[in-house]
């Protein structure tokens, strides 16, 4: 039978070593839902999806960091953060 919690790891294609893990409950459409998910992105038929910001430290070890879109992105909304925070702050002197 088949056990209540699920662990997938996910493995460097040339070392073996784990780069990755994701521990679910066992719930069926879930797992089909978060498969096909994954899948779909392997097959290159969706765009990838960046991580929540509380798990972005993950992004100094992808290897994709350099030309990740959602990164990118990220870092371009925090830069504007900081310039209307520098330019809401010389507004107010």
């Amino acid at each position: 039978s088949v056990g209540k919690v699920l662990k997938a790891d996910y493995r460097d294609a040339v070392t073996g070593h784990v780069i990755g893990e994701k521990t679910v409950l066992m719930d069926e459409g879930l797992l089909t839902n978060y498969l096909e998910s994954e899948l779909k992105w392997w097959k290159g038929e969706r765009a990838a999806q960046g991580v929540c910001l509380e798990e972005a430290y993950k992004c100094g070890s992808c290897e994709f960091a350099d030309e990740c879109g959602w990164r990118k992105g990220k870092i371009e909304e925090a830069r504007e953060k900081m310039r209307m925070k520098r330019d809401g702050s010389k507004s107010l002197v």
